[in-house]
């Protein structure tokens, strides 16, 4: 089962996700201009600055995640920052369920109810990078929203709507994986799969013993 990063007790105050593209450029001409070539891949960063650290619930979440990930070696789901998202502003949306006996998760959070739901109308190919959409609720999706499937993210290119209820959208990078008629893609909470930028990225040093301001960076984990 995958990692994923505790958003609720290891709170960053400044998330970036950002999609690098992979383009190419070939020799300087003698008007020290070179010609540059868009490529169709590319991959995910995230960075989760100024993250507090202060007491013992987030230093044994932080240090417990850390012995887990053991560097680059394992994935972790990394949830999007949700801000300028296509959610209706539903008073509650996001408010937190505990299971049947009230108890919550380890990390103290309980299930949160999806306020979108957009599903596919037909199958996508893997490396396709245009889907036709069914909204079925939620609010308008616009260039620059991102979505997830099965823990990939994806940004939204372009929009071209039908109707309120249906549309056709570009995004990038290619689909990771081949998507069938009725999937639903989640742009309520997005989430991407990633790795450590490096082995070094959980060190924890703490002042006085007890707090520290952490930031960690990530990297798509592109692996099979």
């Amino acid at each position: 089962m995958a990692l994923y990063w505790p958003r609720q007790l290891l709170i960053s105050q400044e998330p970036m996700f950002d999609f690098t593209p992979v383009s190419l450029s070939g020799p300087i001409s003698g008007t020290s201009i070179s010609d540059v070539v868009e490529g169709d891949s590319g991959f995910w960063r995230c960075t989760l600055a100024d993250i507090p650290i202060r007491g013992e619930a987030t230093v044994r979440a932080w240090r417990g995640l850390k012995a887990q990930l053991q560097g680059r070696g394992a994935p972790i789901v990394v949830p999007y920052c949700r801000s300028y998202q296509p959610l209706p502003v539903v008073s509650g949306a996001y408010d937190q369920v505990a299971h049947d006996d009230d108890a919550l998760f380890d990390d103290d959070t309980g299930y949160v109810g999806a306020t979108m739901l957009v599903t596919t109308d037909t199958a996508l190919a893997k490396r396709a990078t245009t889907a036709n959409i069914t909204i079925h609720y939620g609010d308008t999706i616009e260039p620059g929203h991102v979505f997830s499937f099965f823990e990939r993210l994806y940004e939204v290119k372009s929009v071209s709507y039908s109707s309120e209820e249906f549309a056709e959208i570009t995004f990038r990078p290619p689909l990771r994986e081949a998507v069938i008629s009725g999937d639903e893609l989640n742009f309520s909470d997005p989430v991407c799969r990633m790795r450590l930028k490096d082995d070094r990225q959980m060190e924890l040093p703490l002042k006085s013993g007890r707090l520290s301001v952490r930031t960690v960076e990530f990297v798509e984990d592109l692996s099979a």
